[in-house]
């Protein structure tokens, strides 16, 4: 399981997402990225907490 460092989360995406210059396709793991991020994505219901 990953530890991600403080101030920033884990999510599966859930849908397509363009973050970073990158598309991420239903399934992939963003790690690392900043919690702000993260909420919004979830909120959108574009990402789902990563649980490992």
């Amino acid at each position: 399981m990953m530890t991600a460092p403080e101030g920033t989360a884990e999510v599966t995406t859930t849908a397509r997402v363009f973050y970073a210059g990158h598309v991420a396709v239903p399934g992939t793991v963003l790690a690392a990225i900043p919690t702000s991020v993260a909420e919004v994505l979830v909120a959108a219901g574009a990402a789902e907490l990563y649980t490992g």
